[in-house]
């Protein structure tokens, strides 16, 4: 049973808050190139990068490597890049990310490829865990980056829910 305080939405990888680097639909092997159920990439350096409010992010999809294990580069809010690396052979839509227990805050994430892999995103899911007080944002709120995140957004509304 889901928490009553935890709201989860899923967003498909072709949400117009997603962007793609250095292009979203085009020549896979120089950016990405947009399929019917995912976006794919071999290009070395091509990025998606989203940004959103909330306490969870997961990111399905797979990636494959010609050299070495199967790895990706990462950075969240702002931090330096990390590479993860993920199980060996992933030939169909897994969990490629999951981070939880993040404050509840903006937050921007930047998936990048490396030499010799093959990434795929099939799509995002978001959470929004209120903690006790049942407080919620009935919309998911998603900014393109460079957006001025400080403010509140013109379509954030606060709602307070009761236990019944």
């Amino acid at each position: 049973m889901q928490d009553p305080s935890s709201y989860s939405f899923k967003l498909s990888n072709r949400a117009g808050t997603n962007i793609y680097s250095p292009y979203g639909d085009g020549p896979v092997s120089s950016g990405w190139q947009a399929l019917p159920a995912s976006h794919n990439t071999i290009a070395p350096n091509a990025s998606l990068q989203f940004s959103w409010k909330g306490t969870a992010i997961t990111i399905n999809g797979y990636v494959n490597s010609t050299q070495g294990p199967p790895a990706y580069m990462l950075s969240l809010d702002g931090q330096p890049p990390t590479q993860e690396v993920v199980d060996e052979g992933r030939t169909k839509a897994e969990v490629l990310l999951s981070k939880t227990g993040l404050p509840l805050a903006y937050h921007t994430i930047v998936m990048s490829n490396i030499a010799g892999g093959n990434l795929t995103v099939k799509d995002l899911q978001l959470s929004i865990s209120t903690g006790a007080n049942r407080s919620v944002f009935l919309s998911v709120l998603l900014y393109k980056p460079g957006a001025d995140m400080s403010r509140q957004h013109p379509m954030e509304r606060q709602v307070n829910r009761r236990n019944h």
